[in-house]
């Protein structure tokens, strides 16, 4: 039974990953609820389709707004990308003081950098 999370977590990056072919850089640990949770096997990958029609920049697009805009490295006004993909990994991870370690699915946004922003627990397996 598998319990949707959808929460913001923290996450530090392994440094070198062959789980599959075209995989990113796989997740080490993750802190979800002030708990630090430490990887111990990628068990998937995957890339999933978003919901495109829900972004900010279509739906101000679909009204006829301006695109929402962000400020680049030198102050220049930057549209914003709708992306429609996100990576997902499917994780066994121990968290603390548990007996046994659990499986966790975490997403990332393909629009962030890998340093650990935009990343979610999307569920939890029990």
């Amino acid at each position: 039974m598998a319990r949707r999370i959808g929460e913001a977590v923290a996450v530090r990056l392994a440094q070198d990953v062959t789980s599959g072919a075209g995989a990113g850089v796989a997740p080490a640990s993750f802190i979800w609820r002030d708990r630090v949770y430490v990887v111990r096997e990628v068990l998937g990958y995957w890339r999933e389709r978003q919901a495109w029609w829900n972004a900010p920049a279509v739906r101000a697009a679909a009204v006829g707004e301006d695109l929402p805009m962000a400020v680049g490295a030198e102050g220049q006004a930057l549209k914003v990308a709708v992306d429609h993909e996100r990576e997902v990994w499917r994780v066994e991870a121990r968290g603390p003081r548990t007996v046994g370690a659990g499986v966790y699915d975490i997403s990332r946004e393909t629009t962030r950098g890998t340093d650990g922003e935009g990343w979610r627990l999307l569920a939890v397996a029990d």
